[in-house]
Protein backbone atom coordinates (compact mmCIF):
# COMPACT_ATOMS: atom_id res chain seq x y z
CA UNK A 1 0.00 0.00 0.00
CA UNK A 2 1.40 3.24 -0.97
CA UNK A 3 1.72 5.63 1.44
CA UNK A 4 -0.49 9.01 0.03
CA UNK A 5 0.32 11.36 3.45
CA UNK A 6 2.18 14.70 2.35
CA UNK A 7 5.32 15.86 4.44
CA UNK A 8 3.13 19.20 4.10
CA UNK A 9 -0.05 17.35 5.09
CA UNK A 10 1.12 15.68 8.56
CA UNK A 11 3.58 18.70 9.31
CA UNK A 12 0.14 20.58 9.58
CA UNK A 13 -1.57 17.72 11.66
CA UNK A 14 1.13 18.06 13.90
CA UNK A 15 1.76 21.68 13.94
CA UNK A 16 -2.47 21.92 15.04
CA UNK A 17 -1.85 19.00 17.61
CA UNK A 18 0.92 20.75 19.22
CA UNK A 19 -0.56 23.66 19.45
CA UNK A 20 -4.20 21.83 20.45
CA UNK A 21 -1.95 20.37 23.06
CA UNK A 22 -1.03 23.40 24.67
CA UNK A 23 -3.81 25.02 25.17
CA UNK A 24 -4.59 22.01 27.99
CA UNK A 25 -4.46 22.52 31.45
CA UNK A 26 -1.38 20.49 33.14
CA UNK A 27 -2.49 17.50 35.30
CA UNK A 28 -1.05 17.49 38.56
CA UNK A 29 1.38 15.30 39.18
CA UNK A 30 0.61 14.38 42.93
CA UNK A 31 -1.48 11.48 43.71
CA UNK A 32 -5.07 12.90 45.29
CA UNK A 33 -5.57 11.97 49.23
CA UNK A 34 -7.72 9.52 48.93
CA UNK A 35 -5.43 6.95 46.80
CA UNK A 36 -2.53 7.19 49.61
CA UNK A 37 -1.65 3.72 50.83
CA UNK A 38 -2.05 3.30 54.60
CA UNK A 39 0.73 3.93 57.35
CA UNK A 40 1.74 0.62 58.61
CA UNK A 41 0.29 1.12 62.36
CA UNK A 42 -3.16 0.97 59.98
CA UNK A 43 -2.00 -2.43 58.50
CA UNK A 44 -3.55 -4.93 60.52
CA UNK A 45 -2.26 -8.39 61.23
CA UNK A 46 -3.46 -11.29 59.23
CA UNK A 47 -5.18 -12.79 62.24
CA UNK A 48 -7.27 -9.81 62.81
CA UNK A 49 -8.32 -8.95 59.70
CA UNK A 50 -12.02 -9.90 59.89
CA UNK A 51 -13.82 -11.98 56.76
CA UNK A 52 -17.49 -12.94 57.28
CA UNK A 53 -16.58 -16.36 55.09
CA UNK A 54 -14.11 -17.32 57.44
CA UNK A 55 -15.05 -17.09 60.83
CA UNK A 56 -15.12 -20.37 62.01
CA UNK A 57 -11.08 -20.23 59.86
CA UNK A 58 -10.41 -17.10 62.88
CA UNK A 59 -11.66 -19.16 66.00
CA UNK A 60 -10.04 -22.19 65.10
CA UNK A 61 -7.06 -20.55 64.93
CA UNK A 62 -6.91 -18.26 67.61
CA UNK A 63 -7.74 -21.18 69.69
CA UNK A 64 -5.34 -23.60 68.51
CA UNK A 65 -2.63 -20.98 69.24
CA UNK A 66 -3.48 -20.81 72.88
CA UNK A 67 -3.42 -24.72 73.05
CA UNK A 68 0.09 -24.44 72.00
CA UNK A 69 1.02 -21.63 73.94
Amino acid sequence: MENKNSHVLLEEIRSKLLENLSRLQHAPNERPPDTELPEKSQISIPEERWDPNSDMELAFTKQSKEIDR
